[in-house]
């Protein structure tokens, strides 16, 4: 099921060789990740993510008309 992200939501961005502490995740309401289906990918950079993220929230708000 996809996400619907609402006006208040926030969006937490950990390290990109740890991600977010353990305390941290136990306390949000939902953990949204960007699947990779490379397999010579590891991983995306954290500018990169906080790029995907912010632009699907826009996207879904109406930000981008």
């Amino acid at each position: 099921m996809k996400h619907q992200f609402q006006e208040d939501d926030w969006l937490l961005f950990g390290s990109e060789t740890e991600g977010l502490p353990p305390t941290v995740l136990e306390t949000c309401d939902a953990t949204i990740y960007i699947p990779i289906i490379q397999a010579n990918v590891r991983s995306l950079n954290l500018s990169v993510s906080v790029a995907v993220g912010l632009f699907e929230v826009r996207r879904q708000l109406g930000y981008l008309d």
